[in-house]
């Protein structure tokens, strides 16, 4: 494995610390990165490397799939880590950036392959790639790539804006949109499901199934993201992405030696198959509403407007249910009810 450098922005945000750090020690340990890597997290805090690593390990303890409980490895792998104050739109801070990173590859002696992973909010992707084109930093020798989380832009147009604007500074095969939802074990083994076990394979048809349930069992609550939250709303930030992936993975139908290219067309196809929502048609086909005050976990958990630090939220919806329509291209007709619940 090439040795890398994997620039973080938004380090000190909540998918970083819940997805993005547990899931590189799992990485890790395992073997699956090389042996020299640096890991450069970028945030408007001010914060040292100590306290950075000491903040990384705190969520490896308590978000990692596996325990962290060999010391030996934990310290390893957070000596790879620095960190850097980075303000998105102050152009000098990606020239001090540029040095840092140019300092760590000497240090390690490796080429300058760089990956930049956007772990902020989709209003910054423009901004932060043309200040990584402007700087020279994604003008090194070695490789580059960029990841981004949804949403990718707010409704059709915005997203094909941002794919022209992301493609004057990366390349296609250099940009990565991610949903972390298909790195869940369930979805990855809905394609198991359906290559090897025929008994499924037979009956995933409208003879057999009158509706499909697709159900988001959440135990987390707004806490620090009501202000995300807020702005984008429910809809966006788990349905048009996360569970229309899950109803992806769940009706296209896998070619065995699927190549990303097949796997996309096929999701394309689902799409173009479903039945839209029309705004008549929102009262008999969405239920919205908040959670009330209760328990998850064994703890209290308050009601929504009191767990905010906001006046009041508009588009907060955390309890939501869609039901859409959804013709097969073989002809088969499914209802398919969406519902996202706190358990």
């Amino acid at each position: 494995m090439e040795a890398f450098t994997f620039v973080l922005f938004g380090a000190t945000g909540d998918l970083a610390k819940r997805k993005i750090y547990p899931a590189l020690y799992n990485l890790f340990i395992d073997h699956k990165l090389p042996q020299s890597f640096s890991v450069i997290g970028l945030g408007r805090r001010e914060l040292t490397n100590e306290a950075f690593q000491a903040n990384i390990e705190h969520s490896l303890h308590e978000f990692s799939r596996r325990e962290a409980n060999d010391p030996n490895s934990i310290q390893n792998f957070l000596r790879a880590f620095s960190y850097c104050v980075l303000d998105v739109g102050h152009k000098e801070d990606y020239y001090k950036l540029l040095k840092l990173i140019e300092t760590k590859e000497e240090e390690l002696q490796s080429e300058p392959n760089r990956m930049f992973y956007l772990s902020v909010g989709p209003e910054f992707f423009e901004t932060i790639t043309a200040n990584i084109h402007e700087s020279g930093l994604g003008s090194a020798n070695g490789w580059k790539r960029l990841v981004i989380e949804k949403p990718f832009g707010h409704d059709l147009q915005s997203a094909r804006d941002l794919n022209t604007n992301l493609k004057q500074v990366f390349t296609e095969d250099e940009i990565f949109r991610i949903d972390h939802y298909l790195g869940k074990p369930m979805v990855q083994k809905l394609v198991d499901l359906q290559l090897n076990n025929p008994v499924l394979k037979a009956v995933l048809d409208n003879r057999h199934i009158a509706n499909v349930q697709i159900t988001a069992n959440e135990i987390v609550g707004v806490e620090e993201r009501a202000g995300y939250y807020d702005h984008v709303g429910a809809v966006r930030d788990m349905f048009q992405n996360h569970m229309l992936q899950v109803l992806m993975m769940l009706t296209i139908n896998f070619p065995n030696n699927s190549t990303t290219e097949n796997v996309r067309f096929k999701k394309k196809l689902v799409m173009e198959s479903l039945e839209l929502l029309h705004k008549e048609d929102v009262r008999t086909n969405v239920v919205r509403g908040q959670y009330e005050a209760g328990m998850i976990q064994g703890k209290p958990v308050l009601v929504i407007l009191l767990n905010l630090t906001l006046p009041l939220l508009h588009k907060m919806i955390p309890l939501l249910q869609l039901s859409y329509k959804l013709t097969i291209i073989f002809g088969a007709v499914f209802l398919f009810t969406f519902v996202q619940v706190k358990e």
